[in-house]
């Protein structure tokens, strides 16, 4: 939720015109009993952790000081809540989560841009 909505903040300061349809459509989704958004647990802080301390996910857990861009370091919270719980991450972020894929295993990460599943993650592409 946190990445969804710091993006649209961010659009809106940009003056993207778009920014008021994302939050719309996100309202949509939000409202809609069949998507489930879930909290992160202890289960998932202390998998983050493990995660944090991985050197080949440092990238993930403290941003390049040297850019004016803000990047939220919200991705291992992300797949550690989906760790802990056995579910699926939907993402349009292909090189975060596959860095991820290859140091931790993910229960599965689908693209719904194109409708594939992470191969890595023991899925198999939409048919």
């Amino acid at each position: 939720m946190f990445e969804l909505q710091l993006g649209i903040e961010l659009a809106k300061r940009r003056g993207n015109n778009n920014a008021t349809a994302f939050e719309q459509r996100l309202d949509g989704i939000l409202a809609d009993g069949r998507y489930q958004i879930m909290l992160p647990t202890v289960d998932a802080a202390r998998v983050r952790a493990t995660l944090s301390a991985l050197p080949a996910l440092r990238n993930l857990v403290i941003p390049n000081p040297c850019s004016n861009r803000i990047v939220s370091c919200e991705k291992l919270t992300i797949a550690a809540t989906a760790i802990s719980a056995g579910a699926a991450i939907a993402t349009l972020n292909r090189r975060h989560y596959a860095e991820i894929a290859r140091c931790f295993p993910l229960p599965g990460v689908f693209y719904p841009d194109t409708g594939d599943w992470d191969n890595r993650c023991g899925r198999r592409s939409a048919e």
